[in-house]
């Protein structure tokens, strides 16, 4: 794990040359700085999903879909592989955190704005980039004629908005929940990858569960974090930062599941309720 950090840290700066070779050891999410790092971000491409999305609703009634299949198929390998790699980074990092002599508990949610300064937070950066890129998603559905549904429509904004928000406050909790989410889309794009390719991977249903688990998961880590720091100020964060992703997560929860009952219940238990 020590040698993936080493190689992150020497390649990185390679790739992505700036004017000072040590930018990577000293990198910082620096609102007004830092490149789209301004609320104005957020916001604006929140604003720009929820009216765009519907004028290219609009725009493609009565219009044939683009052949969009090689797209897609780059797109969801992509958006896997990435993810993937994003997580083993991730790990490696913790893992390196518990190698210096941080104990568990520290490293699950008290972890401060300097100590995750550098490898840990650009990679926490290259994330909130990717939920940018994620918007794509209900592009090509829309392309497709496929409906967009609130969960989805809500899902992706938001989860926009919550990275920056843990960023910009810098939670000692956010590496936990990045992690998760980074697992889950690393198997979920893989099988939208072979949805693509009409390679049939009997996994939607496993992966709608994977997701619940996730945000189970979520809950559980981030609601214990933000008792800690309000009670005890032991896990690193602030009230601002609780509350958005408490409630960002609980609702994400709320939603999964209402899907989940919706979409597969039994047979037995459609009939019931009709």
């Amino acid at each position: 794990m020590a040698q993936l950090v080493e190689l992150a840290n020497h390649w990185i700066p390679i790739v992505l040359p700036l004017n000072d070779p040590k930018w990577l050891d000293k990198f910082l999410f620096h609102p007004q700085t830092t490149p789209m790092s301004h609320i104005v971000w957020p916001i604006s491409a929140v604003f720009l999903y929820c009216v765009g999305i519907p004028l290219l609703q609009r725009f493609m009634t009565g219009r044939k879909s683009p052949p969009l299949k090689w797209l897609l198929v780059l797109h969801n390998v992509f958006l896997c592989l990435t993810s993937g790699l994003l997580a083993i980074l991730i790990v490696a990092v913790m893992v390196e955190y518990r190698q210096k002599g941080y104990d568990l508990y520290r490293i699950f949610c008290g972890l401060n704005f300097h100590e995750q300064r550098g490898l840990p937070t650009f990679l926490f950066y290259v994330n909130y980039l990717l939920k940018y890129y994620e918007l794509l998603d209900s592009i090509f559905l829309v392309l497709k004629h496929k409906p967009v549904e609130f969960l989805h429509g809500y899902h992706h904004p938001a989860t926009l908005v919550l990275t920056w928000t843990q960023l910009y406050d810098m939670t000692g909790i956010q590496w936990y929940v990045i992690l998760l989410n980074l697992i889950v889309h690393t198997v979920m794009y893989f099988y939208y990858a072979m949805a693509a390719l009409h390679i049939t991977v009997p996994w939607k249903k496993s992966v709608t569960m994977l997701q619940i688990i996730q945000f189970v998961l979520d809950c559980i880590g981030c609601f214990y974090a933000f008792e800690r720091n309000r009670l005890h100020q032991e896990c690193f964060g602030n009230p601002r930062a609780g509350v958005v992703g408490c409630f960002i997560l609980t609702s994400y929860l709320y939603l999964f599941v209402d899907f989940y009952e919706s979409v597969y219940s039994s047979p037995v238990k459609k009939a019931k309720e009709a």
